[in-house]
């Protein structure tokens, strides 16, 4: 399959330009005509490149889709027509090609879950194997109905990971600044002053003063320290699985931070449970998907040892509690759902509880973060205030 470019009129008379997947021009023009569009120009991309059409759908954009999706299912309409709406109404340029081409395809008669996976940058496996549950079930709106709070509720996540890392960043790059500022521009000024004076320096202000050389002579690589551990620390996860293995074992035991990563690994994997298992989809399937969303490898290899031990008949609880990595909380409530066999609800009641969690952790770091840096901060221009002015007061101390 290629990517065109392509120039069209609508019924309005009005231009309309995009890019839309097709295996030839002729079933381009053939898609653009089921659209109400007559093609005027057509070329084939050539050069792709990295920021592309192919690129990841934001995820607002799915939750407007499963929305309209579920009220139309709700409403009786056929999922084709369903489909046809959304290509014709969507404002995202994307969203509505893709819909061109999934329709086109379910015309051809392919399942809609087949339909789906040809777009993995839209559609994740959870989107396509609750499809493939509402393709077994006939039931479609609950589906949608699942899929729109599934994805409220990783944007909520998102928004909350973000608040946890972007805060204690902003303040480290001020107070990085500022003892850059004061390192670079001011001390070297004051060390001309307090050499010009002929006193004694003490070890502190000596220390400065080399201090401020130092960043002076080899800001570049301090400024390239951080970049280019990054980068190492990215090759090495990429080329040793081991090594990848032993950072997210760091992450996990990482004060503080380590935490508040755990609880919403533990949080994702429960809601992803939940979800799948909700929509009719057997617990061994559920713990398949489970592993391809949890993003931490020591938490994913506890994950694939349950999998391995319930496929061989031991139950989920036992599993999870033999693998040292859930706290008592979710053993407990997976014992009481397996019990009662309302297993999805215990799962819903894990989330709700994380959820709190997780705020309260957020907040909680921050909390701890931000006196932190500050106290760093107030030391160091504690010492800069000492170097600079001690030497200089005691000298009039000795001339008096």
């Amino acid at each position: 399959m290629s990517l065109y470019s392509y120039k069209a009129v609508d019924a309005d008379g009005r231009t309309v330009k995009g890019k839309l997947p097709a295996d030839s021009e002729a079933e381009l023009e053939s898609k653009l005509k089921q659209s109400g569009l007559d093609v005027i120009a057509v070329n084939e991309v050539k050069n792709i490149g990295l920021f592309s059409f192919f690129s990841k759908i934001d995820i607002k954009e799915i939750i407007l889709v499963c929305i309209h999706l579920y009220h139309l299912e709700k409403a009786g309409v056929p999922i084709l027509d369903s489909i046809a709406d959304l290509r014709d109404t969507s404002e995202n340029v994307k969203v509505k090609q893709i819909m061109m081409d999934i329709y086109d395809a379910l015309k051809n008669g392919k399942l809609l879950s087949e339909a789906l996976a040809k777009h993995p940058l839209m559609f994740d496996n959870i989107f396509i194997g609750l499809m493939k549950a509402g393709e077994k079930t006939g039931n479609f709106a609950d589906v949608f109905f699942h899929l729109e709070h599934h994805y409220e509720w990783v944007a909520e996540l998102r928004k909350k990971i973000k608040k946890a890392i972007s805060y204690p960043i902003f303040l480290l790059l001020l107070m990085c600044g500022v003892v850059s500022i004061m390192m670079i521009f001011v001390i070297p000024k004051l060390t001309v002053f307090l050499e010009a004076q002929n006193i004694p320096l003490p070890g502190y202000t000596i220390a400065l003063m080399k201090t401020s050389k130092f960043i002076q002579h080899f800001w570049w690589a301090l400024l390239a320290l951080p970049i280019v551990t990054f980068v190492l620390v990215r090759l090495g996860c990429a080329s040793s699985k081991k090594f990848a293995y032993n950072v997210d074992l760091f992450k996990l035991h990482m004060p503080i931070m380590g935490t508040v990563l755990r609880k919403i690994e533990i949080a994702r994997f429960c809601h992803f449970f939940a979800i799948m298992y909700k929509s009719g989809i057997g617990i061994l399937e559920c713990l398949d998907v489970s592993l391809s969303i949890v993003q931490n490898l020591v938490l994913r290899e506890s994950i694939a040892e349950i999998r391995h031990q319930v496929s061989e008949g031991k139950k989920i609880t036992m599993a999870i509690a033999d693998s040292k990595q859930f706290p008592v909380l979710v053993i407990r409530m997976f014992k009481v759902g397996e019990e009662s066999g309302n297993l999805d609800q215990a799962m819903n009641n894990i989330n709700m509880f994380y959820d709190a969690e997780i705020n309260a952790s957020i907040e909680a770091m921050v909390g701890v973060l931000q006196p932190l840096l500050t106290f760093v901060m107030g030391g160091l221009l504690m010492w800069i205030t000492a170097a600079v002015f001690g030497p200089v007061y005691g000298s009039f101390g000795v001339k008096k």
